[in-house]
């Protein structure tokens, strides 16, 4: 089986491994055109690219796109289908590592550790001054699999948990948080968080839900918190609440065009914190993704139904 991989050394490392020698696995280059890098492959493992119709016809011996991830937002679901490829997603293996990063992007936040640089140059000590997690409360944007992880971690902190999801009465989050409220009337909710955490995936119905509004609902003196999708947040938005002093700070993980450009101000301002898109990268979880990416070629090559599926497709392709 032929494989176009990702931009990801280490996913693309530990694939090889686990596969062995049975496929052909090819690091994609995004420094040059995806088209001719897709030619005669049968699965395109994708991760932050933009998957549109012209590649998907650019491939015509192509059976499968296989996420390293959740996220499927950038894929052209009704070209995949019309062309007979199913589109697959890894569930569940890298919310340990998310909540843990989320975390570390709480506690950075909370005890200024972005600021030490300058503390540092200018032989300031005992500064900046930060404040106790187990005071605090944090709003919970989404309580999947790494929203409710991360709220078992702010839980044990001893910091009060609200959840705020499309369906506060599913009986599955009830021990999840201390309290749950719905994603359509969250601002009373919002108002009271000096953390808000975003866990929710990018649609049509999310994109930009951090926008002007929302923001206004927020504390004064809230920091958020993105480890999610870019696109839910409004970045002008962001950036006037930064501007005012309304938000205290933020820490993104995403970006909006990923990799971000190292000149664009915001990687710059002083009460942000930017990280490269690493929350869901652990050894463990890689490993876990390759596990979970190599039994779905398997069951590809079987003709079972894959795990993962993000919709069946019309009809589905054959070896050729």
């Amino acid at each position: 089986m032929q494989i176009l991989g990702t931009k990801h050394r280490a996913i693309m490392d530990a694939l090889r491994d686990v596969l062995g020698s049975d496929h052909t696995v090819t690091d994609l280059d995004p420094s040059n055109p995806i088209a001719p890098q897709l030619e005669g492959k049968d699965v395109w493992l994708f991760g932050a690219q933009v998957v549109t119709r012209e590649l998907i016809e650019a491939a015509p011996k192509l059976r499968l796109l296989h996420q390293i991830g959740r996220g499927h937002d950038k894929v052209d679901l009704a070209a995949a289908d019309q062309a007979g490829v199913p589109v697959a997603i890894v569930r569940s293996t890298n919310h340990q590592a998310v909540a843990d990063y989320t975390l570390t992007l709480m506690l950075s936040l909370a005890r200024g550790l972005h600021l030490v640089p300058e503390m540092l140059q200018k032989r300031i000590t005992s500064a900046p001054l930060g404040r106790e997690l187990s005071t605090a409360t944090v709003a919970i944007l989404g309580l999947g699999a790494c929203g409710s992880a991360f709220a078992s971690r702010c839980r044990a902190l001893g910091m009060h948990t609200i959840g705020i999801v499309r369906n506060p009465n599913d009986p599955l989050l009830a021990n999840c948080v201390d309290e749950i409220h719905p994603l359509s009337n969250c601002a009373s909710a919002l108002g009271r968080a000096d953390f808000v955490s975003l866990h929710i995936a990018a649609n049509g119905a999310t994109r930009g839900l951090a926008n002007r509004a929302f923001f206004d609902a927020l504390k004064p003196g809230a920091y958020l918190i993105n480890t999610s999708r870019a696109a839910v947040v409004n970045r002008e938005s962001l950036e006037a609440a930064l501007e005012s002093g309304s938000l205290a700070g933020a820490a993104l993980d995403v970006f909006w065009k990923e990799p971000a450009d190292p000149a664009d101000p915001l990687l710059h301002h002083p009460r942000v914190v930017v990280t490269n898109h690493l929350a869901g990268f652990t050894q463990e979880s890689v490993q876990a993704v390759c596990v979970a990416i190599a039994n779905n070629l398997g069951r590809l090559e079987r003709g079972e139904e894959l795990q993962g599926l993000v919709r069946r497709p019309l009809f589905t392709k054959t070896a050729v």
